[in-house]
């Protein structure tokens, strides 16, 4: 949820003569959606930064995508 996806965006927008609107700032959002999105920012930012710790970065990922990660070094378990 970084910004790297604007660096393209940003290119197009030179190059069609256009500007660029962010949906998170004035005058699109109002204050309270500003809030809303300055938190989930954060939250995914800390959630990402927490999920490169090796013990702590389990919980974080399963949390993050709701279910546990893969345990590298063990075989896939077939299911038929």
């Amino acid at each position: 949820m970084g910004y790297g996806h604007l660096r393209p965006e940003y290119a197009l927008a030179d190059r069609l003569a256009v500007p660029v609107h962010h949906i998170d700032r004035a005058p699109w959002a109002s204050p309270e959606e500003r809030g809303v999105w300055l938190l989930s920012r954060k939250a995914y930012e800390a959630l990402s930064r927490l999920s490169l710790r090796p013990v702590a970065g389990r919980a974080a990922v399963a949390a993050w995508t709701g279910s546990p990660p893969a345990i590298e070094g063990l075989p896939e378990r077939r299911t038929a």
